[in-house]
């Protein structure tokens, strides 16, 4: 059914809508050597220096050098016994904050590490056909059809699905017989 076709013969109005659709293949798991880094956002890895750098310079009013002090808190906040400060009790309040603090950051990291090896980042689907035309038109994905899809592609008003169609011709992944 076109304009030129309506003028010659009267079609019947449509009584079925097809839609298009298109398959790509399952998402893969996203494979890195830094998955654990994933873990955190970078705000928060900048947070907990931060406050690293900070509770070593206040923990070095009471006892030992900033940087021996930031040794001994990375320590404790991967499990080891600290020695920190001393008895007094300014020093034991503010041992006492810290040691909140790394359970809190223990217990968050452990429990999201562990969603990430139970459940692996994918990644994300082609959901869209703007999604597969950007997917197409990267090299990432090829669009293999028959010529009558081309040909809708192509006269199309919308410009992805004619990128799409101009791509198949261009590369010719057109399929000249479907198998049964």
């Amino acid at each position: 059914m076109n304009e030129r076709n309506s003028k010659a013969v009267d079609f019947s109005i449509p009584y079925l809508v097809e839609e298009s659709t298109f398959i790509t293949p399952r998402p893969v798991n996203i494979k890195s050597n830094f998955t654990f880094l994933q873990v955190f956002d970078a705000t928060t890895w900048f947070c907990l220096c931060a406050v690293l750098i900070v509770m070593s310079i206040l923990f070095a009013k009471f006892k030992d050098s900033v940087g021996y002090n930031l040794f001994k808190l990375l320590g404790t906040i991967i499990g080891q016994s600290s020695n920190i400060g001393n008895s007094s009790l300014s020093s034991r309040i503010l041992l006492t904050a810290f040691l909140l603090f790394t359970t809190v950051i223990s217990f968050s990291y452990s429990g999201t590490l562990l969603s990430y090896l139970i459940q692996p980042t994918k990644v994300a689907p082609i959901r869209t056909f703007h999604e597969l035309s950007r997917a197409v038109q990267s090299g990432d994905h090829k669009l293999y059809t028959i010529e009558f899809y081309v040909r809708e592609l192509l006269a199309s008003e919308e410009d992805h699905l004619k990128a799409l169609g101009r791509m198949v011709v261009r590369k010719n992944w057109v399929v000249q017989k479907l198998s049964t």
